[in-house]
């Protein structure tokens, strides 16, 4: 499945949602976090170069903020 245009970003993505992150389809794709508490928007068309490292970043956020859907 494509979520975006960069093969990078939607390697990431598939790898969330192997994780649990779920994926919704519309003008922009939207990652929310396994217990739907926080998003992130992903571009289909990414124009930043630095696209890749903001959506890490994001991800990064969301997990410190709502914890990480992997179990210890």
């Amino acid at each position: 499945m494509q979520y975006c245009q960069d093969k990078d970003i939607n390697r990431l993505v598939a790898e969330m949602i192997r994780t649990g992150w779920r994926f919704e389809r519309g003008r922009h794709g939207k990652l929310r976090h396994p217990d739907g508490t926080g998003f992130i928007t992903i571009p289909k068309t990414p124009s930043d170069h630095r696209c890749l490292l903001n959506i890490h970043r994001d991800i990064r956020r969301l997990t410190r903020r709502f914890g990480s859907p992997i179990s210890d």
